[in-house]
């Protein structure tokens, strides 16, 4: 446990090397361990490093097993996480609309208004993935993302991670 939160505070200082190292010790301590839990946020901080060094197929992969962890252990806040990181990848290397309408959505759940700490990633991603869009076009898409459901959105995630792994 301690691993993985280390390397959750080196990622949130853009040390992506130790941040991976850390979280790929914890990853094997925790399957070992069969910690579900643990496992879900060390998959998640393995995803944040490759979506924050431009590895996006590795991201995808990481964040797809990570959410369906999280989904099944039923645990919101970490399918927040990893519906936000899914939005950074989207907004990099896929669907920007997609991207800010997750982001709308997350604005409207409590653990985003109790928690700095998504504040913060939440804050970084929007500005980082705007690209040439203004604030009024990126206010109108999250604002769409608004009405969706959480679990909703995660289930889209799972089906289509399921599709893409059957089309390889």
């Amino acid at each position: 446990m301690i691993s993985g939160n280390l390397s959750r505070t080196y990622v949130k200082i853009g040390d992506y090397a130790a941040a991976k190292k850390l979280a790929e010790t914890a990853l094997v301590i925790t399957t070992d361990a069969n910690s579900r839990y643990l496992l879900s946020g060390n998959l998640n901080t393995l995803g944040w490093v490759a979506v924050g060094t431009g590895q996006f197929d590795l991201a995808r992969d990481h964040l797809n097993k990570a959410i369906v962890l999280a989904r099944e252990l039923d645990s919101t806040e970490s399918m927040i996480w990893n519906l936000m990181l899914f939005a950074w990848l989207e907004g990099q290397a896929g669907s920007i609309i997609k991207a800010y309408k997750w982001l709308g959505l997350i604005q409207t759940l409590e653990s985003y208004s109790n928690r700095l700490d998504i504040r913060h990633l939440f804050d970084q991603i929007v500005e980082e993935i705007r690209g040439d869009l203004t604030k009024d076009e990126v206010e109108a898409l999250m604002y769409s993302g608004a009405e969706s459901r959480l679990d909703d959105e995660v289930e889209k995630i799972i089906e289509e991670s399921g599709k893409r792994i059957e089309g390889r």
